[in-house]
């Protein structure tokens, strides 16, 4: 199992990724006793053999014995070993306590249920002893949603014609547009913003905006209100989104399900919505944080990309390539990256409908 510690952003909880206790796994930390905690005896005067039960699942600190090794088992309900080589709780890796183990001398370590409460077996040195304090924090299976849409109050294709005009609004909701053809002009708090073919916008709670269009252009576009609870809503406010092939996708889903209305439809929309939702908000995080870097960095990003941008193209010269299979390719995030070539080599990609 590939492991990851996440820092949520909820009274620092750490979201919690268990590891299989096993001789390869544990290797770095110790080894499994094949025998059994029994087996290790109880008469040596100098070690300490009892049980504990443990009911919080808060890590404060941690615990190291420096010249000897300490057995420890499992002996009720759910326990999770907290493992480290440093007094650090950001660097903990976290084992099923399944079976009995030895942990090294220098290995820092605490223990916690998994759920309410276990119960522990510990045998360890008398006089090697040593508690580290470490900054507080409460691991958790739990995953917290960050965006949360709870409802779609109008999700509408409209088309409209030329000279078309929206005298405004201002509602509590959020408001999604979507340009899938033509072009038209949006002003959001006196502030105007033209959005083309494949351009999105979001329009925040009591944000008033208006839309319209010249006499030189129609436009064809996807209006969706909707209830979002969003931590940092200035990050998706007064900007216009580029939509690359996946999003599109996305939205075709999301007018299929309208159209046909199966069974489960409102809840597969809500779903596909949100999930377009954050990989607009992720791309955009992506976007600005390459934009923060230092010049040596970027030219550095650019190069790498630039290299398998070609290697890519070279192995595919016999075939039709896209800006979206590039940027998959190179790992990227599709909007992020086709802005770059757009930049550097001034690509246009294509302009597709969804309807």
């Amino acid at each position: 199992m590939f492991i990851v510690n996440l820092y949520s952003n909820f009274d620092n909880q750490v979201i919690l990724m268990i590891e299989n206790l096993n001789p390869i796994s544990f290797a770095d930390f110790g080894n499994i006793i094949c025998q059994g905690f029994d087996s290790i005896g109880s008469n040596n005067l100098s070690v300490n053999i009892y049980e504990k039960n443990i009911t919080s699942k808060q890590i404060d600190c941690l615990i190291m014995h420096a010249h000897s090794s300490t057995a420890m088992d499992i002996v009720k309900d759910i326990a999770i070993l907290c493992v480290s080589h440093e007094p650090n709780e950001t660097a903990l890796r976290y084992f099923l306590l399944d079976k009995a183990v030895f942990i090294k001398p220098g290995i820092y370590y605490n223990v916690i249920p998994l759920y309410g409460k276990c119960t522990i077996k510990i045998a360890e040195a008398i006089n090697d002893y040593y508690q580290c304090p470490v900054n507080s924090v409460t691991p958790s299976l739990s995953i917290y949603p960050k965006i949360e849409i709870s409802k779609i109050h109008t999700l509408f294709y409209q088309e409209k014609e030329r000279a078309f005009k929206f005298n405004g609004e201002s509602h509590s909701s959020w408001e999604f547009t979507y340009v899938d053809k033509g072009y038209m002009y949006t002003e959001v708090n006196g502030k105007k913003f033209q959005l083309s073919q494949g351009e999105a916008m979001f329009y925040g709670p009591n944000q008033y905006h208006t839309q319209y269009t010249d006499i030189h252009s129609s436009v064809c576009f996807i209006t969706i209100v909707f209830d979002m609870k969003l931590q940092n809503a200035g990050e998706f406010t007064n900007k216009t989104f580029t939509v690359d092939t996946e999003i599109k996708e996305l939205l075709k889903k999301i007018i299929h399900e309208k159209q046909n209305n199966h069974y489960y439809s409102d809840d597969i929309i809500l779903c596909y919505f949100k999930e377009m939702t954050i990989k607009l908000l992720r791309s955009l995080k992506i976007e600005n944080t390459i934009h923060t870097l230092d010049s040596a960095s970027k030219n550095y990003i650019e190069n790498s990309v630039v290299k398998k941008v070609l290697e890519y193209i070279h192995n595919n010269i016999d075939k039709k390539i896209t800006l979206s299979d590039i940027s998959q390719y190179v790992l990227l995030v599709n909007l992020t990256y086709p802005e770059f070539l757009k930049n550097r080599w001034e690509l246009r990609s294509s302009n597709t409908s969804i309807i």
